[in-house]
C-alpha cells in the first residue's frame, strides 16, 4: 500500500469555510490539499487535467453546482472521487449529488475529523454518509420489484413527472402514480422526493442516471 497522502481539492463559494476547512485538513498527514476553488466552474477549469484522488464539494453553488462538477469529473475522470459537504436539508438536493456520481454526504455541522475519516472512506471506495442523512433513510431492505416498479423507480429517481414517466414505460398516467404510490407503500417513504432519495441509498436506481 502507498504511504503517499490522499490529494484532496475543496471547493465551496464560502471563502471563511474553504479556509477553515483547509487549515484543519492540512494538520492530518495523510491528506494534502492541491486546491481550493469557490465554484463547480473554477474547480474544472483547475482540476480537469490534473484531478486529486479525492474531491470534496458543496451542493449549491453559484456558476457551477456540486451535482454538475461531479457528473464532468466521473465522466472523464472515473477514478476521482466525489464526497458532498453541505448544510442544505433538502434531500432531492442531496439525491441529485448522488445520482450524478458522489461517492456519499457529509455534512458540515460534522467535525473536521468526521470530515477526514469520509475523505479517507471514499478514497478506498466506500460509500460515505452523514448520521444525520443516513438515519431518515434507516429502513429494511426492499422487497423485489417487478419490471415495471423497477422502470419507474429509475425514473422517479431521474426527476420525471408521471406524465414522462408513462411515456417512456407505455402506461397511463394514472397507472404510473399507481405505482409511484405503491413504491412508496413498499419502501415506507411518504412522497415521491422520499422514493427518488431511497432508490439511490437503496441501488435501487443508477446514480449515474
Amino acid at each position: 500500500m502507498s504511504d503517499s497522502p490522499i490529494t484532496v481539492a475543496f471547493v465551496d463559494d464560502d471563502v471563511l469555510v474553504r479556509t477553515i476547512v483547509e487549515d484543519l485538513l492540512t494538520q492530518h498527514d495523510d491528506l494534502a490539499i492541491v486546491g481550493t476553488y469557490a465554484d463547480g466552474h473554477a474547480a474544472w477549469a483547475a482540476l480537469k487535467t490534473h484531478p486529486p484522488q479525492v474531491v470534496v464539494a458543496d451542493i449549491s453553488m453559484p456558476v457551477m453546482g456540486g451535482a454538475e462538477l461531479t457528473a464532468l469529473l466521473r465522466a472523464h475522470h472515473p477514478h476521482t472521487r466525489v464526497l458532498a459537504f453541505t448544510s442544505l436539508a433538502d434531500e432531492l438536493s442531496v439525491a441529485a449529488m448522488l445520482r450524478a456520481g458522489a461517492s456519499g454526504v457529509v455534512y458540515k455541522e460534522a467535525s473536521v475529523a468526521a470530515l477526514a475519516d469520509a475523505i479517507r472512506a471514499t478514497r478506498a471506495g466506500l460509500s460515505v454518509l452523514s448520521p444525520r442523512f443516513s438515519s431518515r433513510l434507516a429502513r429494511p431492505e426492499p422487497p423485489p420489484l417487478s419490471a415495471i416498479e423497477q422502470a419507474v423507480i429509475e425514473l422517479v429517481s431521474q426527476g420525471m413527472t408521471n406524465d414522462q414517466i408513462a411515456r417512456r414505460v407505455h402506461l397511463s398516467a394514472d397507472g404510473v402514480k399507481y405505482h409511484v404510490a405503491g413504491l412508496c407503500r413498499k419502501l415506507g417513504v411518504a412522497n415521491r422526493t422520499m422514493l427518488a432519495v431511497a432508490a439511490v441509498e437503496l441501488g435501487l436506481a443508477n446514480p449515474g442516471g
